[in-house]
This record gives C-alpha cells, sequence and structure tokens, in this order.
C-alpha cells in the first residue's frame, strides 16, 4: 500500500476510480465516505463490471 494510500470517494464515478487505478497502477482503492471513514473497497475486477456510476456502486457489486 502506498503512504499516504491513495483513495476515492463514494460519490467519485467510476470512471475516476478507473483513471487513479491506471495512474497509480492500483489493483484495488479505498472507498471513503463522510468524515473520511472507510465505506468499502473498488477493485479493479469490481470495476470492469461497472461502465459508470460512482465507485461506491462498482464496490457493491
Amino acid at each position: 500500500m502506498s503512504v499516504p494510500p491513495v483513495t476515492v470517494y463514494a460519490d467519485d464515478t467510476s470512471s475516476e476510480a478507473a483513471r487513479i487505478m491506471a495512474r497509480d497502477r492500483a489493483q484495488r482503492l479505498p472507498v471513503l465516505g463522510e468524515e473520511d471513514r472507510l465505506v468499502g473497497i473498488v477493485t479493479r475486477r469490481a470495476r470492469s463490471r461497472s461502465s459508470c456510476g460512482p465507485a461506491m456502486t462498482a464496490a457493491a457489486r
């Protein structure tokens, strides 16, 4: 894991998550919600199943 960790927010789009994953060569990203609390993890595999929508939607699939 990188320090500080590379993250996305629950209201970011899955396209934004994909861009960050490609930029940082990440396989997964922590998803942060209110007050920067961890609410999930989006993976490259989950991201590939979702073509649009919030990152958290991709993480939940």
